[in-house]
């Protein structure tokens, strides 16, 4: 029997939520779960980052088109599609599609049509962030589920919302298959990447802004006073003029390389020694799955879902957030230590294989929708 989902989902790149949710819709109808997804587009903009990457996965989006911001038009449009497909259940991700789903949701209820919608975290960046994130957990209120993406979101999201916690279901973020890269591979990535055989690449993704910490992780290098390290930022945002600025005081030129956003990186992974999330807030980052399932071994702040992911100097080395000298501490620990740094990614691999696998995912999504829809009668 067949449930017909709508994935809503507002996003510009392909950030971890949206590889997240290519990869459950191309898995999906093997569970009993047909996914379309759709996402919002600010005229005059024809496409997206996210939207030719689901195109070349071979999965159609729909795009509901904003005239300006907060355009009135758009729990309309989605409110048609609902209808015109008839869709069992809406599935939405980001504080925009949430709050679609709540002014939505008497009228769904109404309906039959069931509404789930997913936490993927929040930061304290400013205060439009930490406004957008209480307007999404006032309309998570009104949906059918709530599913966050980490354990400590589901902490922080049950204690905010109270007696909507008996809806309240945490599923974990999945690992993508990813392939441990070969020697020939990995030589000729560093080859491209410009770097002699020798060297140590620390590779650190995110949007680069203060809650990612990227700063933090340009003070432990500064005390680490290794020539033969190269730290590889990847990512766009706010805070890249001044750690630029910061690294070019400290004498870090060279040492540290800005490298933008990266649609496919396929070849950074490849040519990486070491993973490193110096973020001061969290929820189960897509990096950290990415790193580990391809045997990088991980350095992460112990903040968020990553401890819940990482046990500390078995699969990967834990630090406290914001504290730059135990940062180098471990990042010098694992330098010296060649056969642990190998040992620990082998560990990180195995363990984010037995925990965070597509198949657990998509079992356990499957149990809530089919809960949901019970008292339906399924298209089949």
């Amino acid at each position: 029997m067949e449930i017909r989902v709508l994935a809503v989902i507002d996003t510009f790149r392909v950030g971890g939520p949206g590889k997240q949710l290519i990869a459950f819709c191309k898995a999906a109808p093997a569970y009993g779960m047909t996914v379309r997804i759709a996402a919002f587009l600010r005229r005059p903009l024809k496409t997206s980052p996210f939207i030719e990457s689901c195109r070349a996965e071979g999965l159609p989006v729909r795009i509901f088109e904003e005239r300006f911001p907060f355009d009135p038009r758009l729990p309309s449009l989605v409110r048609s599609d609902l209808v015109e497909n008839r869709i069992d259940l809406l599935q939405t991700h980001s504080y925009k599609a949430n709050v679609i789903g709540a002014l939505l949701s008497s009228r769904m209820r109404r309906e039959g049509i069931r509404w789930v919608a997913y936490l993927h975290g929040t930061t304290n960046e400013n205060m439009k962030v930490r406004l957008y994130y209480a307007l999404e957990l006032w309309a998570v209120r009104h949906a059918d589920g709530i599913v966050p993406v980490s354990e400590a979101i589901g902490r922080v999201v049950a204690a905010r919302l109270g007696r909507s916690r008996a809806r309240l279901e945490v599923i974990s973020n999945a690992l993508m298959p990813e392939a441990v890269p070969d020697r020939q591979i990995r030589e000729q990535a560093r080859r491209d990447l410009g770097v002699s055989g020798d060297a140590v690449i620390i590779g650190v993704v995110g949007r680069l802004s203060r809650e990612k910490g990227q700063g933090i992780l340009i003070e432990a290098l500064a005390r680490l006073n290794d020539q033969n390290v190269l730290a590889l930022l990847v990512g766009e945002g706010p805070d890249e003029p001044e750690l630029k600025r910061r690294v070019v005081q400290i004498g870090l030129k060279g040492r540290v390389r800005f490298m933008g956003y990266q649609n496919d990186m396929t070849a950074i992974y490849a040519g990486m020694d070491l993973a490193v999330i110096p973020s001061l807030s969290e929820g189960i980052p897509n990096v950290a799955l990415e790193a580990m399932g391809r045997g990088i071994p991980l350095i992460a702040s112990a903040v968020g879902g990553l401890p819940d992911m990482v046990a500390d100097r078995k699969s990967g080395l834990l630090v406290p957030p914001g504290d730059a000298d135990a940062l180098a501490r471990a990042i010098r620990f694992l330098l010296d230590h060649p056969a642990e740094r190998r040992r620990i990614g082998e560990a990180g691999r195995a363990a984010a294989e037995a925990r965070f696998s597509m198949a657990q995912r998509l079992k356990r999504v499957q149990a809530l929708y089919q809960r949901l829809m019970a008292p339906r009668v399924f298209h089949g």
